[in-house]
C-alpha cells in the first residue's frame, strides 16, 4: 500500500485521502491476501516466535562477547585454546582474570581453575596442556590501558551473564513447547507446525514456498539474464527461519537431502553454502507439504555402508 500511495505525489496525508487511496488500490484487483492464521495453533505460535526472538538476542549477545574478548585478548582471533569459546571453563578464565593475571598466575592454579569448571569435558583431556596454551595466548596478547581493561571486564562479565540467562530461558521454553504440542519433540517441527497451520490453506507446495519467502524473481533485460538472484524480503520470516533450521538438521541425517545439498554446493558459483542451504530448504518444502497433505510420517533414509 505504501508503494502504491507513493505514485500519488501530490495527495496530502488525511483520513479521507487515505481511504480514497485504499479504495483506488482495491479497484486494480491485484491485492493478494495471506492465508489467515489458524487459531488452533495460536498458542504454540506465541512460544515458537518468542524462541525466534530469544535466539536472535543470543546471537547478538555472543557477537558482543566475541568483540569484547578480542579487545581484551587480541590473539584469541587466531588462537583457540578452548573448542567451545562459550563453555563455562572458557568464560570463567577469560572473564574473571585479566591478561596479566593469566600470564603471571602459577601454572598449577590455572590448571585448578580449568579443571573445576570443565570436569571431564575437555577436548584433549589434558588440563595442564590446555593451561599452558591459555597462558601462551595471554602472553602473546597486546595490552590495553588498566582503565579500559576494567571497563571491558565489567562489560564482558555482564554479557556472559546475559548469555547464561538466555540459555536458561531457551531450555524452559523448549519444555513448554514440548508440552504444548505433544508428539513433536523437535523445536523446528513445532515451529513449522505453528507457522503453517492447516495445510489446506495452501493449494500447492509453490504457495507454501512463497509464503515462506523461498521464491526468486527473474531479472532479465535484452540478452542478459541474471543468475545470482537474491531471495525476496517478503514472506513469513518465522517460517523461513524454522525451515532453514530444519534443513540444517535434515541434510546431515538424510542421504537424499545430503546428496542434493552437496550437488547444489558444487554447482553454485557464489555463496556456495548459503545457496545450497536455501535450495535444499526449498526442496524440503515439497516434502513437508506432501507429508502434511497426506497425513504421513517422515521416514529418514539411512546411509548404505
Amino acid at each position: 500500500m505504501e508503494g502504491f500511495k507513493a505514485v500519488y505525489t501530490d495527495i496530502p496525508k488525511t483520513d479521507l485521502k487515505g481511504a480514497w487511496v485504499i479504495a483506488d488500490c482495491l479497484r486494480f484487483g491485484r491485492v493478494h491476501f495471506h492465508p489467515p492464521t489458524d487459531p488452533r495453533y495460536a498458542s504454540l505460535q506465541r512460544l515458537t516466535r518468542l524462541r525466534f526472538q530469544l535466539v536472535h538476542h543470543m546471537t547478538c549477545e555472543k557477537n558482543r562477547t566475541l568483540s569484547l574478548r578480542f579487545l581484551r585478548f587480541g590473539t584469541l582471533a587466531h588462537d583457540a585454546p578452548f573448542s567451545n569459546v562459550f563453555a563455562k571453563a572458557s568464560t570463567t578464565i577469560f572473564t574473571e582474570m585479566t591478561v596479566e593475571e593469566i600470564a603471571q598466575t602459577p601454572l598449577g592454579d590455572v590448571v585448578i581453575r580449568i579443571s573445576q569448571h570443565s570436569g571431564s569435558r575437555l577436548g584433549n583431556g589434558n588440563p595442564e596442556a590446555l593451561a599452558r596454551e591459555v597462558q601462551a595466548t595471554a602472553r602473546r596478547s597486546f595490552r590495553v590501558t588498566p582503565k579500559m581493561d576494567s571497563a571491558v571486564g565489567v562489560a564482558l562479565s555482564m554479557s556472559v551473564a546475559t548469555i547464561r540467562l538466555l540459555e536458561d530461558q531457551l531450555r524452559r521454553l523448549d519444555k513448554a513447547m514440548a508440552q504444548e504440542l505433544k508428539g513433536i519433540a523437535a523445536v523446528d517441527g513445532a515451529g513449522l507446525v505453528a507457522e503453517i497451520g492447516d495445510i489446506p490453506r495452501f493449494p500447492n507446495h509453490d504457495a507454501l514456498a512463497k509464503y515462506g519467502g523461498f521464491t526468486w524473481r527473474q531479472h532479465q533485460s535484452g540478452v542478459f539474464a541474471a543468475e545470482d538472484l537474491p531471495l525476496p524480503r517478503s514472506g513469513n520470516v518465522y517460517l523461513r527461519y524454522y525451515l532453514i533450521e530444519a534443513t540444517n538438521s535434515v541434510r546431515v541425517r538424510d542421504q537424499e537431502f545430503a546428496a542434493f545439498s552437496e550437488r547444489k554446493h558444487r554447482e553454485a558459483r557464489h555463496h556456495h553454502h548459503k545457496r545450497s542451504l536455501v535450495l535444499t530448504a526449498r526442496n524440503l518444502v515439497r516434502m513437508v507439504y506432501a507429508l502434511l497433505s497426506e497425513g504421513q510420517l517422515y521416514v529418514r533414509m539411512r546411509r548404505i555402508s
